[in-house]
């Protein structure tokens, strides 16, 4: 592709041995700027970091239907154990992209940046947890099950589902991660006979193969001998420091960990405190090596996320410890902020924002900042807008105006219409032949569709607002979707933005630290309850059902 714009963006990758922040980008330009950075480092690995979860499966998805090489996504994760005992959470890919980091293949990682915070298995543990087989290897039924379960595969009776396993006789299903099918594993004594793939709708067998790797079914898996290491660890602590908790809440902390205070397993709560054992108490930032390039999507909206998730999730661990409900080292282990901007501003970064700025998470002296074009994307008067298309049609520009809606497009087709400028329209680039200055596009915008042009400026066709129909019905929705204390009553199923679905059970008037605050009282698995302060409202809306019934 012979484009100015992707010869000066591998230029300055190249000379720049520090961060590179690229501004004048709106949502559009940094999605094809994030296409771009993929492309041109295509052998190596690429961390985009967004500012939530929804941004994470938007850009996922974009990136998946015009790359070629293996997009994996990571979401949020709790850091409270209300809400890993209230609801199963959507790790997204995250065990398939520590493999691919790990074995250093390419690949091209989505996550929420939030994700920077969670603590991970040390590489050389995660790497231990990956099991290699061949037809004819030796190995009994009864090892390779203690293994599978020890790396959190679960049992089920049909394996149809990433991360589960079956057994039959002298035959073991089993689906890891690091496939699109589950595999059948067949035994003749202590020896492995056969190994195949099969469907996971139809349980049939298709092909055989002669060796496979299975890797873990969970980022945070526990061996026996990190299993008793936690045990003896979360037991030291607790002794350590009941005798100088209030008695409430020495009482309430003994009730949560009672299972392992008699020495019994609790599956939830040893990967809640696995950061107790030096073998998962990495981070992600370990998995990168030093050509991985991070990318920061909307870095002001980044920022500004992180900053009040952080202060969000340091205040509900306090709040939790003060309840009884966690131990102290949760807080003291949490990763702070000044910790990890050390650590990313050691990696080579590539910024995109809208507007130039400086942010203080991301920001060192030596950026270097390259506008990536003229944008004239604002909604100014039609006789500017008309004289500004012209002066670029004068200075040898082609403008293409691209989006997805037709009315959209409508408006800017009626302007040219009404000026008498000349244009052309498409949904597809590549088969225009460009013959006059002004492109049409209806469709997305993409660095693959791109003729070679130099001067050529891609542009939103939305210069003035325009809300599509389906903006309009979005909008009229969520006009229903706000709070109203006094519509709640008790029994009503709410949704906390962080924390899901729960139970409200009414307001509670608490003094905390001196400070008499109301707090509604949301109800989730068991006896796990949320306290959500009420200038914090914003965050919860009531539950709505099916065709909008709430």
């Amino acid at each position: 592709m012979d484009l100015a714009l992707l010869n000066a963006l591998h230029r300055k990758l190249s000379e720049c041995q520090g961060n590179l922040l690229w501004d004048g980008l709106d949502q559009d330009g940094r999605n094809a700027m994030i296409e771009l950075i993929a492309r041109e480092n295509h052998d190596k690995h690429v961390v985009v970091l967004c500012e939530n979860d929804r941004r994470v499966n938007q850009l996922t998805v974009m990136l998946r239907q015009v790359l070629d090489i293996s997009v994996l996504a990571i979401y949020q994760r709790s850091h409270l154990p209300v809400e890993v005992l209230a609801k199963e959470e959507n790790d997204g890919d995250r065990v398939s992209a520590l493999y691919l980091l790990a074995n250093n293949e390419p690949c091209v990682i989505v996550a929420n940046t939030m994700v920077l915070f969670d603590n991970y298995p040390t590489v050389d543990y995660f790497l231990s947890g990956v099991e290699k087989l061949h037809v004819g290897h030796e190995v009994s039924q009864e090892e390779f099950l203690q293994r599978i379960l020890e790396l959190g595969y679960t049992e089920s009776s049909i394996c149809d589902q990433a991360g589960s396993f079956a057994r039959r006789g002298g035959i073991i299903d089993v689906f890891s991660k690091n496939y699109l099918q589950p595999i059948r594993i067949e035994w003749f004594d202590d020896e492995i006979d056969s190994i195949r793939f099969f469907s996971a709708e139809t349980q049939k067998s298709e092909r055989n193969c002669e060796s496979l790797t299975i890797i873990p079914a969970q980022d945070i898996f526990i061996t026996n001998s990190v299993h008793e290491k936690l045990l003896n660890d979360i037991r030291m602590e607790f002794s350590e420091i009941c005798s100088r908790l209030p008695d409430h809440q020495c009482e309430e902390l003994t009730k949560r960990l009672k299972n392992i205070l008699h020495g019994e397993d609790d599956g939830n709560l040893l990967p809640y405190y696995s950061y107790l054992a030096s073998e998962c108490s990495g981070t992600l930032l370990d998995f990168f090596d030093v050509n991985t390039i991070i990318c920061v999507d909307d870095i002001e909206s980044v920022e500004n996320s992180l900053s009040t998730k952080y202060d969000a999730i340091v205040s509900q661990l306090g709040e939790l410890f003060e309840y009884g409900y966690i131990l102290p080292s949760k807080i003291e282990r949490f990763i702070t902020i000044d910790k990890l901007q050390k650590k990313i501003q050691t990696l080579r970064c590539v910024y995109l924002a809208e507007v130039f700025s400086k942010y203080r998470f991301f920001y060192k002296a030596k950026e270097i900042y390259y506008p990536i074009t003229k944008n004239p994307l604002k909604a100014y008067p039609v006789n500017k807008f008309i004289g500004d298309i012209r002066s670029y049609i004068q200075e040898g520009y082609h403008l293409v105006f691209y989006n997805e809606e037709a009315e959209v497009l409508d408006l800017i087709r009626n302007l040219l219409d009404e000026y008498q400028i000349k244009y052309d329209q498409t949904d597809h680039l590549q088969s225009l032949s460009i013959n006059v200055p002004i492109i049409l596009l209806q469709n997305q915008f993409s660095f693959e569709c791109i003729f070679s042009k130099d001067q050529c400026i891609f542009m939103n066709a939305n210069v003035f607002n325009v809300q599509s129909n389906q903006e309009k019905k979005k909008k009229k929705v969520q006009k229903h979707s706000g709070l109203v204390i006094e519509d709640l009553r008790v029994g009503d199923y709410i949704v906390h933005e962080n924390h899901g679905i729960g139970l409200y059970l009414g307001i509670e008037h608490l003094n905390r630290d001196g400070v008499e605050k109301d707090y509604i009282l949301v109800q989730y698995k068991g006896a796990d309850r949320l306290f959500v302060p009420i200038d914090q409202m914003h965050l919860v809306e009531k539950y709505v059902g099916q065709e909008g019934k709430r």
